[in-house]
């Protein structure tokens, strides 16, 4: 994925490599072992995270905050986007 925005039908998915996560009081605490660093979010970015295990496009993901959450469709989108811009940002995707 080059620099460029990430379009709506692309599937995304986790990097297979140097990523470790528990979950502890609701909140997902992912450990990057090739930065060593590490980044705690939230439940909706938790969601967003399982659905990334897998592999999800950005609409299915913004799916998964609307039905979870109730959320308008232009608000699930922009969080979904902007959930994976920052992980795209961290080197977290394959």
């Amino acid at each position: 994925m080059g620099g460029g925005q990430t379009g709506q039908n692309e599937c995304l998915r986790l990097r297979s490599e140097g990523l470790e996560w528990r979950v502890a009081d609701e909140q997902l605490i992912i450990l990057d072992l090739q930065s060593s660093t590490y980044v705690t979010v939230n439940r909706s970015a938790r969601v967003l995270w399982e659905r990334l295990e897998l592999g999800a496009t950005v609409e299915e993901l913004a799916g998964s905050l609307l039905e979870r959450y109730g959320i308008s469709a232009e608000q699930a989108d922009a969080d979904a986007r902007s959930f994976v811009e920052d992980l795209q940002g961290r080197g977290m995707l394959a």
